[in-house]
């Protein structure tokens, strides 16, 4: 032990100056600046882990009826470059209504996907759209956890 530590172990503190010289007090704004910066990194936390990025396609898509009354479909015409990007499954939009890629048909020369949409609630008419094929959906947290 050093002597400083062996000459205070035994000494009692008798008046307040001697308080002052073992207690210091931290200023309160340091204790607010220190929630303050708690605080924000909660709120990123939460926001990170809770809003969505989605990297989307652009498209032309043909909307038709089907001869049922449960389904209507589109169709939407990629080229070699962009088919390889578009899996069954994934989720397109065409004005405001949400339908799955079902069925990708290749003819050598394009792609065609077929997409499919409940009947039920949909207020497409026949016609050309665009559209937006979502790709990949992730989370800003995804990227600082390493999470897939």
């Amino acid at each position: 032990m050093s002597e400083a530590a062996r000459e205070t172990k035994g000494h009692r503190i008798s008046s307040p100056a001697e308080l002052h010289d073992y207690i210091h007090v931290t200023n309160p704004n340091l204790w607010i600046l220190l929630a303050l910066i708690i605080l924000m990194l909660t709120g990123l936390i939460i926001l990170a882990s809770t809003i969505t990025i989605e990297n989307t396609m652009q498209v032309q898509a043909e909307v038709f009826d089907a001869l049922d009354d449960e389904m209507s479909f589109a169709s939407c015409t990629l080229s070699d470059e962009r088919k390889t990007y578009v899996k069954i499954g994934m989720e397109v939009r065409i004005a405001g209504e949400k339908g799955t890629v079902q069925e990708l048909i290749d003819n050598n020369q394009m792609v065609h996907a077929s997409i499919t949409f409940n009947r039920e609630g949909v207020k497409l008419k026949e016609g050309t759209y665009d559209a937006v094929i979502v790709l990949e959906k992730t989370t800003p947290i995804s990227f600082l956890m390493s999470i897939d």
